[in-house]
Order: C-alpha cells, then sequence, then structure tokens
C-alpha cells in the first residue's frame, strides 16, 4: 500500500510572534493560545487520517512547543518566502 503525506506547516505559537493581526483585538497571550490551539486542532484532526504519515514543518525544529505533539516528526521549513519553503 503506497501512504500519503501530510505536511503541516508551523511556528512556535508565541506570544507577540503569531496570530499578529489578531493580537490588537486578544492581546498577544490570547493571539498565542488561538494560534496553539488551531495547532493542536489542526494535528488532531490529521494524525487521525489513515495512511497517511504526518510531520510538522517547523521554523524552528527544536522549538520546545512540539514536545506537547505526539509523535511529531519535525522538519525544517529552511529559509525564504513562503513558496520557497512549500517547494522544498
Amino acid at each position: 500500500m503506497i501512504r500519503g503525506c501530510v505536511c503541516v506547516f508551523a511556528k512556535p505559537p508565541r506570544p507577540g510572534t503569531v496570530k499578529t493581526r489578531l493580537a490588537s483585538v486578544l492581546g498577544d497571550e490570547g493571539a498565542a493560545a488561538l494560534a496553539r490551539a488551531f495547532l493542536l486542532d489542526t494535528w488532531s484532526t490529521v494524525t487521525r487520517v489513515s495512511g497517511v504519515d504526518v510531520v510538522l514543518a517547523a521554523t524552528e525544529v527544536e522549538a520546545p512547543e512540539w514536545r506537547s505533539l505526539p509523535a511529531a516528526e519535525v522538519w525544517p521549513q529552511g529559509a525564504g518566502t513562503l513558496g520557497d519553503r512549500l517547494a522544498r
């Protein structure tokens, strides 16, 4: 059976660095909490899909935030534009 791969792109959900446009309404902590909730929901959904391997493409491979993701294989996104990173 051929397996597929789902690659979830993320950066660590830290205050002041994620969901910055929403931070004016939610505050930095609220925006980070929302980003973390989105990531956990996405991870929970994709890891239940049969026939696929799930990896996390991260801006920081060694970020402590990834320890909470069960069985997360983490790949570096690398430098460049989003298009560059997606192509890699």
